[in-house]
């Protein structure tokens, strides 16, 4: 099974069944195995963590996001769920959830949203430079002050409902922050 088709079938794993899969795609993820991605630094590996949690809703109040601002949004989080490779059912049904409110109501549109997201963002997964370079540039699409506290707010809770921030997350999100505060 490859990485996008475990994080696709997210659902589909039994509570506390831990999944690691190996480098695909090339080494995407460095598991230790593969050679280093640019700079000398492993992208890190993928780890699916079934979670019997509850999710948290997202609190973000969409009122006033433009199309291309909730697409923005939306990639922001995948980027957040992949950056530090351990990617939970808590993660994923809070994207499904808000999908749903982006009006995604069939399992079949939201799948297909998500899967193109995914394929979107997966290639800036492979250095650290091009997640942080992509996660600045779908920030810029909130320029009303209002959204981006809001947005930061959604990105830091994806980045820690596992329990865990690695550095790849801490970069993005102090990247985040300081990009929001200019």
């Amino acid at each position: 099974m490859n990485w996008l088709s475990a994080a696709s079938s997210l659902s589909r794993i039994s509570d506390a069944e831990i999944v690691s899969t190996a480098c695909v795609n090339g080494g995407l993820f460095g598991c230790g195995s593969c050679s280093p991605v640019a700079g000398g630094v492993r992208a890190p590996s993928l780890d699916i963590l079934c979670d019997t949690r509850q999710p948290l809703p997202l609190d973000i109040d969409l009122t006033g996001f433009s199309a291309a601002q909730q697409r923005a949004l939306f990639h922001l989080l995948i980027l957040a769920m992949y950056a530090d490779g351990h990617l939970t059912t808590v993660e994923d049904e809070q994207l499904q959830e808000l999908l749903v409110a982006f009006g995604h109501g069939s399992e079949f549109d939201r799948q297909r949203e998500f899967d193109a997201a995914v394929t979107r963002v997966r290639s800036l997964l492979q250095s650290l430079q091009k997640a942080r370079e992509q996660a600045l540039l779908l920030a810029e699409a909130f320029t009303i002050r209002r959204q981006q506290p809001q947005v930061y707010e959604a990105v830091q809770q994806i980045m820690t409902s596992d329990k865990h921030v690695s550095s790849w997350e801490n970069t993005l999100l102090s990247a985040l922050g300081l990009k929001f505060r200019s």
